[in-house]
């Protein structure tokens, strides 16, 4: 799934995609009342989603295409040591 010489870029992608989901998050947070909410937990839920998918790539770890979270953290060999997914647990932010 992965080449040597590619994944350092394919990392870099899925983390500047996480950022923009932060950056999103964090502007709209800005409304205040008038924050959409949901919009934030959507960008903060794709924001850890794309971390985690850059973590699997740097590990050369082949995952499958979901969005759920808990089922990407259970591919991470080391996972206990290194994405608490027990302390919070990551089901809530599906």
């Amino acid at each position: 799934m992965f080449e040597k010489e590619n994944i350092g870029t394919v990392v870099r992608e899925w983390v500047s995609k996480a950022e923009n989901d932060f950056t999103n998050a964090t502007h709209t947070l800005k409304l205040g009342r008038e924050c959409p909410t949901d919009t934030v937990c959507f960008h903060a839920q794709q924001c850890v989603e794309k971390y985690i998918r850059a973590l699997l790539v740097w590990e050369k770890i082949n995952f499958p295409r979901t969005h759920e979270i808990e089922k990407l953290v259970s591919h991470h060999s080391v996972r206990e040591q290194r994405v608490p997914v027990g302390e919070p647990p990551v089901w809530f932010l599906n």
